[in-house]
């Protein structure tokens, strides 16, 4: 089964590039720590998700990006029982 495309990234200029180019191909935002104005970056690239670097995950965090309608992914996760509970 083939999974559709899915675009993420760093930079904001791609995320817009990639939003001008195809509108409908997902994307998401990915930072190493959370910029004051996610919520308003999230929207005006036309993210679905925000990814974030797994020591930065907090559940308040997590509760934020959702109430927003955003769904959160944590990246290097090393650890399984860190893995774990970010699931939970």
């Amino acid at each position: 089964m083939a999974l559709p495309p899915f675009v993420s990234s760093f930079s904001a200029a791609a995320l817009a590039a990639a939003y001008r180019a195809a509108p409908d191909i997902p994307r998401g935002l990915v930072a190493d720590r959370v910029p004051a104005d996610w919520g308003a970056q999230l929207a005006e690239l036309g993210c679905m998700t925000f990814h974030l670097h797994e020591r930065r995950i907090t559940e308040d965090r997590v509760r934020a990006v959702r109430d927003a309608g955003y769904r959160m992914l944590a990246y290097t996760v090393n650890d399984a029982a860190r893995a774990r509970k970010l699931l939970d």
